[in-house]
C-alpha cells in the first residue's frame, strides 16, 4: 500500500478553518524536491500593551 497516496485532501482545509476561528494564522513553505514545512500560530489571549 502506497502510504503517499492522495486522500481526500481534507486535512489541511480542516485545520485552516479552525486556527482562523481561533483567531489565528497557518502557513505553509514549500520547495520542490525538499519537502514543506508548515505551522500554525495562535494568539495567547493576553493584552500586551507598550
Amino acid at each position: 500500500m502506497n502510504n503517499f497516496a492522495q486522500r481526500s485532501g481534507l486535512g489541511l482545509p480542516l485545520c485552516e478553518s479552525i486556527v482562523k476561528n481561533l483567531g489565528g494564522q497557518i502557513g505553509l513553505v514549500s520547495a520542490l524536491g525538499k519537502g514543506t514545512t508548515w505551522g500554525v500560530t495562535l494568539p495567547t489571549g493576553k493584552n500586551i500593551s507598550s
